[in-house]
């Protein structure tokens, strides 16, 4: 039988974020995301790969948390989609793309992502659709061309 003392301890290891998940770090307002962008003058390439390593990547990881009812904390680079879902195909791929549309991942661009014309394998990783998401964005934010 478990005490309440180890109870407690095994919560908050489940809720203790993973310093390999890109979800480590986040906890900055839409305020403080938008930083360093202006609509006059197009971003400087490290502003954009801030950007991207400390806004983008954490909303696309969360959406992808949110679409396969994962906690976020359990998403590894190398989770594979098709391992988050009882079947994937088409209708998931879609599902997936309109859930990572409803996080807003590319603010404060008003971008979204156009759905792939083909069907992922679904050994397609998390890490790869970070990368599939970015290559899809329309319209294309200023910050396209950095790394």
């Amino acid at each position: 039988m478990a005490t309440k003392k180890s109870l407690k301890k095994s919560a908050v290891a489940e809720t203790t974020p993973h310093h390999d998940s890109p979800l480590y770090s986040l906890g900055q307002s839409p305020q403080e995301m938008s930083k360093g962008f202006s609509p006059e003058s197009a971003p400087d390439p490290g502003t954009c790969v801030l950007w991207r390593q400390q806004q983008f990547r954490p909303r696309v990881w969360l959406a992808v948390a949110d679409w396969s009812g994962q906690p976020p904390n359990n998403l590894r680079p190398n989770t594979q989609l098709g391992s988050l879902v009882p079947q994937w195909g088409i209708g998931e791929q879609n599902r997936l793309v309109q859930v990572t549309n409803q996080h807003q991942v590319f603010t404060p661009f008003p971008s979204f992502m156009a759905p792939p014309n083909v069907l992922l394998a679904p050994d397609t990783t998390v890490l790869q659709w970070e990368a599939i998401v970015w290559t899809f964005q329309n319209p294309r934010t200023p910050c396209w061309g950095t790394p």
